[in-house]
């Protein structure tokens, strides 16, 4: 797992903080929020969550964990703070306004060959410590990057459910997306993430994202991957799903966040 003060890379990013966020007092007045309740959603905030799983697909349901009415209040308040010191980079398609699974797979519609990747366990691999370094290393109080990751984590990671994850797990993020665009100028490909799932695509083989050229089309083996590419999601403290890892050229099917890719 990275250094919470490395999330962004060697050199921390500095960026204009909201003065909602400028210290403790300013948070919990524009929260609305007292100390005594602060301190109550502290020590008790696994009883405001409700665990309830949902199916995807036939065989396969996800578990979502649904704050209770005031945290979930306190949460979406949040999220347009969050959303002023974060700004997403171009390949980033998920939670960002006007971008959808749709301008995901649009990234991909002329490509011949597509590799489809998915970040095992995504929200419960980022931790309540990365969010306090995350926002920490923005230049936001620790008090209050204390504060805004206790408000937002259950059971010391992001809830698949709560208001604030996804535009978290953006930030969490954004240098695992740096890296990835790095990797994908080198091999002349096209890379876009949505929430876990991630695509590279190009008009030509991608050999230089497998270890030993391309396997054949269909699931694979994820250790057959590059070990730049599989690096850089251990770096970042993620793991690639083994079940989830595709490669489809001209003559296979080729499927981006759910959708077909076919040549123009």
């Amino acid at each position: 797992m990275p250094h919470p003060l490395n999330v962004f890379g060697r050199v921390s990013l500095r960026v204009k903080i909201p003065p909602e966020m400028a210290s403790k007092a300013d948070l919990l007045q524009y929260l609305c929020l007292s100390e005594a309740e602060l301190r109550k959603i502290w020590w008790f905030r696994s009883r405001m969550y409700k665990d309830f799983n949902i199916s995807v697909r036939p065989g396969k349901s996800r578990l979502i964990s649904a704050p209770d009415r005031r945290l979930k209040m306190l949460q979406r308040a949040l999220v347009p703070l969050l959303g002023e010191i974060y700004s997403p980079r171009k390949p980033v398609h998920g939670f960002v306004r006007d971008r959808s699974v749709i301008t995901n797979a649009a990234s991909h519609l002329k490509s011949k060959f597509v590799i489809n990747l998915d970040i095992e366990r995504f929200f419960p691999s980022i931790s309540e410590n990365r969010v306090v370094g995350l926002l920490k290393a923005l230049g936001v109080d620790e008090d209050v990057s204390s504060i805004i990751a206790r408000l937002c984590s259950n059971q010391g990671t992001l809830p698949q459910g709560a208001p604030t994850s996804p535009v978290l797990s953006n930030m969490i993020c954004f240098r695992l997306d740096k890296e990835m665009q790095v990797i994908a100028k080198a091999a002349h490909c096209i890379y876009t993430r949505y929430a876990d799932d991630i695509t590279f695509s190009s008009y030509q083989p991608l050999s230089a994202l497998f270890a030993a050229g391309v396997p054949s089309t269909g699931n694979f083996a994820p250790d057959l991957l590059a070990p730049q590419l599989l690096a850089a999601f251990t770096n970042n403290g993620f793991k690639v799903h083994p079940d989830k890892t595709h490669y489809g050229d001209r003559h296979s099917r080729r499927i981006v966040t759910g959708l077909k890719v076919v040549e123009c």
